[in-house]
C-alpha cells in the first residue's frame, strides 16, 4: 500500500498507510513537509513530490515572453551531492521546472499562510555575477512575491528578496548574508524563517551546509517597515494568482515572462511548514535523502527513545 495524502482546500489531511521506506509518525503535523522534490527519476518531464502531498514537478523550457513554455525531458543529470540517483540540471537561459506548469498558482506557495516556514535545497552552482533564483514566487514591478537568488560566485550571495504591497510597494534584499561563499562542489542552503507569537517579531536563519552562518544580516534599506528582528509588515509575500512557485527561475503564467534562470545543479529541494532547528538542519545535511517523517523524529522521539544527532 501506499502512503497517502488527500487534499481539501489549502489544507491536506493525512490518511496514513504504512508502507516500506515511508514511516507513519504519530503527531506530526501534515504540513511540516509541504513538499519534497529529489529528482530521481532520471528520465522524463515530470518528478514527483515524496512529501505525500502530490505536487508533481513539471520540467520545462522557456520561450520568450508570450509564449507557453514547452515540456521538457533534458533536464536531468547524474552528478548528485550524494554520488547516487539524479539531480536537476538548468542551463542559466530558459530551463526551469514549476509543480504548477499553467494556469494560476496556489496561495500556499504565497508564504502569506504560514507563520513558520523553512526552505532546503543542495545545489552546485556554476554562475558568476549575476542574478539566479533559485526558489521563487513572483516579485516584479508593482506587484509582491518573493525569490530565494543567488547574486554572484565567491562572495556575499545568498539574498531572501521580497516586495509587499502594504502600506506601500517596496523592493529589496531583505535577508542577505555576507560572508557566504558557495564555494565550487555541492553545498547545503536551509533557510528558516519564525515568527514569535507574541510579538509577530521575525527570527531568521542561514545555515550552509549544516552550520548556522552568525553573519546574518538585515539588508532592507527600509527598516521602519521591516527589520530583521522587528515585526512583520502587513501584505509581506502576497502574490496575484499567475504568480507560481518556480524552481530555478521567477515568473509568472498569464503574459508568459519569466527571468533569472539559475545556471548549475540542484538536487533534494524541499519546502517545511515549520521553521526546523539547528538539529534538523544538521541531520538533512548530513542525510540529503532522509525521509520527513524520520526527519521529524529528529526533534520528537518516541517515548523512552533517545536520538542523537552526529
Amino acid at each position: 500500500m501506499k502512503h497517502g495524502y488527500r487534499q481539501t482546500g489549502l489544507g491536506v489531511v493525512a490518511a496514513c498507510f504504512f508502507a516500506t521506506g515511508l514511516a507513519c509518525v504519530a503527531g506530526m503535523p501534515t504540513d511540516y513537509e509541504l513538499a519534497r522534490w529529489a529528482f530521481n527519476e532520471g528520465s522524463g518531464t515530470n518528478t514527483a513530490d515524496l512529501s505525500g502531498h502530490g505536487w508533481t514537478v513539471t520540467l520545462l523550457k522557456d520561450n520568450g515572453a508570450g509564449n507557453v513554455p514547452t515540456v521538457t525531458n533534458t533536464l536531468w543529470t547524474n552528478n548528485t551531492p550524494t554520488g547516487t540517483g539524479n539531480a536537476l540540471a538548468l542551463n542559466g537561459t530558459d530551463q526551469y521546472a514549476t509543480p504548477e506548469p499553467f494556469g494560476g498558482g496556489n496561495t500556499l506557495w504565497t508564504l502569506s499562510t504560514l507563520t513558520n516556514w523553512s526552505m532546503s535545497l543542495w545545489v552546485k552552482v556554476q554562475a558568476n555575477g549575476v542574478q539566479r533564483t533559485m526558489l521563487g514566487h513572483g516579485f516584479e514591478p508593482g506587484v509582491s512575491g518573493w525569490n530565494w537568488e543567488h547574486i554572484e560566485y565567491g562572495g556575499p550571495n545568498l539574498f531572501f528578496t521580497a516586495r509587499m504591497l502594504k502600506p506601500t510597494t517596496y523592493t529589496d534584499s531583505v535577508l542577505g548574508d555576507g560572508g557566504f561563499n558557495i564555494g565550487a562542489g555541492w553545498h547545503h542552503l536551509v533557510l528558516t524563517w519564525r515568527q514569535d507569537a507574541a510579538t509577530t517579531n521575525t527570527i531568521a536563519k542561514y545555515y550552509l551546509d549544516g552550520i548556522d552562518d552568525p553573519l546574518l544580516t538585515t539588508k532592507t534599506s527600509y527598516p521602519s517597515e521591516w527589520t530583521l528582528n522587528g515585526p512583520m509588515p502587513t501584505g509581506t509575500f502576497h502574490g496575484d494568482v499567475w504568480h507560481q512557485l518556480y524552481i530555478g527561475a521567477t515568473g509568472r503564467n498569464d503574459t508568459q515572462t519569466r527571468g533569472h534562470f539559475f545556471l548549475g545543479l540542484m538536487d533534494e529541494v524541499r519546502i517545511f511548514g515549520a521553521a526546523l532547528t539547528t538539529n534538523e538542519v544538521k541531520k538533512l545535511y548530513l542525510q540529503p535523502e532522509i525521509a520527513g517523517a524520520d526527519l521529524w523524529l529528529v526533534e520528537h522521539p518516541p517515548r523512552g527513545t533517545v536520538i542523537a544527532v552526529k
